[in-house]
């Protein structure tokens, strides 16, 4: 149960890094993006150029943007199964504490009905030896 955890914690903080990364790399698309359109210049061949370039960056901002939302979807369900899996640990402990408890009281009522024997042997003994002077 605690690897299943651990596991999980894991595998949030990869899927962080990654997403991390994508977001800078989308920030890096985007600077990009921005250099090129402060160093374009008029002539037709360059517009076209840069159209073409700003619609395949677009386009990979979108499909990071895609990647980073199932990434953060993904971390979200990993969130979730360790959640789940903390509250059935709880689950567990507490049934386990509950268990001993129950246990614990079995072997008291257990000693005292020892005691309340060993009592009643001694009485009985006692009777007996009792009867055994009343008869003499």
């Amino acid at each position: 149960m605690t690897g299943d955890i651990t596991s999980l914690q894991n595998t949030i903080t990869t899927l962080q890094s990654e997403l991390e990364s994508q977001s800078n790399e989308a920030n890096s698309l985007q600077n990009q993006l921005t250099q090129l359109r402060s160093q374009s210049d008029s002539s037709s061949s360059d517009v076209l150029s840069l159209t073409r370039e700003m619609r395949e960056l677009r386009g990979e901002m979108e499909r990071l943007r895609g990647e980073r939302e199932e990434w953060e979807a993904e971390a979200g369900r990993e969130r979730e199964r360790r959640e789940e899996a903390e509250e059935e640990l709880r689950t567990i402990e507490w049934r386990e504490r509950e268990g001993r408890k129950e246990w614990e009281e079995g072997r008291e009522q257990l000693e005292r009905e020892r005691e309340r024997e060993d009592n009643l042997q001694e009485v009985l003994g006692e009777f007996q030896a009792g009867q055994l002077e009343n008869s003499r």
